[in-house]
């Protein structure tokens, strides 16, 4: 059977594409921070697809020592890894205007150096088997520094070009890279944005991700009205961003 391991798997598009990966016949591994929710998701798929091996492994993706443990200890235990998917995030807000040190350091240990450090590790094991498909989670917000949001903006594009990067190293060695830009998905890290435009479900979401693997794309965005919105916000002349998003200061994602 195919393999995948998924941070962030706990809760939102991380536990929706495990339970879609599974219905697919992948043998999962799974990290995240609650052990008690990853168990949940554990017994809710042994429960419907008995013959999928699930494997657990409690950790938070900050600490990069433990995360690297953890993608190895699972891997060894599924025999192989097929596919890693990035999916560990978090968000907060971060006003130009206000002091945001400590919110802008857990963005970064996480969205940075802890999926840098996970994605690290599975390229180590893909590396070895001459095979392999990376998977990191991005955002639409990787096109510019929206408002109050400067530490997650830095964060998606950050891990954005990262990936770019990677995808050109590892063209010619059997290792497929693939950078996936959500817009905005029913998660439990968007239900506390004020507005969340084009939204769509985790499952939904999931399907949009299997959908870039199954086909090994490059970079995928997802919804369809974003693959419009992200060139815009990323070819708009500096003086137009900035008159717009002056007259809605306030707006923020987070």
């Amino acid at each position: 059977m195919p393999t995948v391991i998924i941070t962030g798997a706990s809760s939102g598009i991380g536990r929706a594409l495990a339970l879609l990966m599974a219905e697919e016949g992948y043998d999962l591994g799974l990290i995240a921070r609650r052990r008690e929710l990853l168990e949940s998701a554990q017994s809710e798929i042994s429960r419907y697809h008995p013959k999928i091996k699930v494997k657990i492994y409690p950790c938070n993706v900050a600490d990069t020592d433990e995360c690297r443990k953890a993608i190895f200890k699972l891997a060894h235990e599924l025999q192989h890894l097929d596919v890693f998917v990035a999916n560990a995030g978090v968000g907060g807000s971060t006003p130009g205007g206000d002091p945001c040190w400590e919110e802008s350091q857990k963005i970064i240990e996480t969205n940075v150096r802890g999926a840098i450090a996970s994605l690290e590790a599975a390229k180590e094991i893909m590396l070895k088997q001459k095979s392999g498909h990376l998977v990191g989670i991005s955002s639409i917000a990787a096109a510019r520094g929206l408002p109050q949001s400067s530490a997650y903006c830095m964060s998606r594009a950050a891990i954005a070009v990262y990936l770019e990067s990677l995808r050109v190293d590892l063209k010619n060695r059997g290792i497929f890279v693939t950078s996936i830009h959500p817009g905005f998905v029913d998660t439990p890290m968007t239900k506390k944005m004020s507005s969340r435009p084009f939204l769509v479900s985790a499952e939904k979401g999931a399907e949009e991700i299997f959908w870039a693997i199954r086909r090994k794309k490059a970079r995928h965005y997802f919804p369809f009205m974003m693959r419009v919105v992200y060139p815009l916000l990323k070819h708009m002349p500096d003086c137009v961003y900035d008159w717009i998003f002056s007259i809605r200061r306030e707006q923020k994602i987070f």
